[in-house]
């Protein structure tokens, strides 16, 4: 990568997915978190999801003669009654900035462009604006670049080419000096080959600490994407442990918690010492109206209380530490204490 940056004038930067990365696994569950956003705020089933894939669709099928933007795709969104297309645009700029992060593989290959004073430019298929993609660059401190070309403003796409044709013309340079960056094969590998400029390919999964091939789950993979995302690489094993294990085993539980507790509709909740603190204080973060407290208690006092109900020798056999060989005073002493447990 050095080597090809090294014998080019012009480095080209895709955005999603090389220098930008989504906080969850696939585009499209941009507008799942929006549906129920929005659901909640109007307590209504709004069916976003569906109606903003179909008129992205509707909108590129009656536009076939440009590159399509946000607008263009909102005046074939269906009207909804109490939401303005204006805000349903607002909100889904808002979501792609909220879940825009840094790639962390890619920001160095950045970082040396600017070290070695090469001319940098931004180039995406994009229907969002040029304001909302400066925003997010911004935000991932993506700062020094000499222009963005963005299809739905220049009118031409990675995908036919063209939008190479226009960077060659503006930059000035022979198409050989110029190498384009990215994450898709046809894009922006093949695509800018075509047209005889350099190209290089980063994989999408480069700096994921974790592929998960097993959880199948949107949740899940979201989660997944997330953790990816945000992991510090300079931090060691048991740091990267919090994130990869006990975060998403943490936050099942104390989900599946918060919602057992509604069912049953529990109004207050203990947490014992010391295991619970940390369960107490991730349950805090997902239900803060919930009165919670921290109980210090030793473990032998619960001996008794957890076996009260159940007082058979299995359920003692289950609950004691048993030693390889047990006396007959021993077993006594412990038939003693399920007795006292017995009506």
């Amino acid at each position: 990568m050095k080597k090809n940056i090294d014998q080019a004038k012009v480095v080209s930067f895709d955005i999603f997915d090389t220098l930008i990365k989504r906080d969850c696994y696939k585009p499209v569950e941009i507008f799942s978190i929006i549906e129920d956003r929005l659901n909640k705020k109007y307590n209504t089933k709004t069916n976003f999801k569906e109606k903003r894939i179909n008129a992205e669709r509707k909108a590129i099928i009656l536009n076939s003669d440009k590159e399509i933007d946000i607008t263009d795709i909102y005046k074939c969104f269906p009207k909804m009654v109490g939401i303005s297309k204006d805000e349903m645009i607002m909100e889904e700029e808002q979501t792609e900035l909220n879940l825009c992060q840094p790639n962390q593989f890619a920001i160095p290959i950045y970082k040396y462009c600017m070290e070695k004073n090469k001319r940098i430019i931004i180039v995406s298929d994009m229907y969002l604006k040029e304001k909302i993609i400066k925003k997010i660059l911004y935000k991932a401190n993506i700062r020094t670049y000499e222009k963005i070309y963005l299809s739905s403003e220049c009118g031409a796409s990675k995908e036919n080419g063209n939008i190479f044709k226009i960077i060659i013309k503006d930059m000035k340079v022979s198409p050989q000096d110029i190498i384009h960056i990215g994450d898709n094969l046809r894009r922006d590998y093949i695509s800018p080959k075509r047209h005889g400029l350099r190209s290089a390919l980063i994989g999408n999964h480069h700096n994921n600490i974790i592929i998960d091939k097993t959880y199948k789950t949107t949740s899940y993979r979201n989660l997944l994407e997330f953790i990816n995302n945000h992991y510090p690489r300079n931090k060691d094993l048991f740091y990267r442990l919090g994130f990869e294990v006990q975060g998403p085993l943490l936050l099942g539980y104390v989900k599946w918690l918060n919602d057992d507790l509604k069912k049953e509709k529990i109004k207050k909740i203990f947490f014992l010492s010391r295991d619970g603190q940390i369960v107490q204080r991730a349950f805090n973060f997902i239900n803060p109206n919930m009165e919670s407290k921290y109980l210090y208690v030793s473990r032998k006092s619960l001996i008794i209380p957890t076996i009260w109900m159940s007082p058979e020798i299995k359920d003692v056999q289950k609950i004691f530490k048993w030693p390889t060989y047990i006396d007959i005073y021993q077993f006594l002493k412990l038939r003693r204490c399920v007795s006292a447990c017995e009506p």
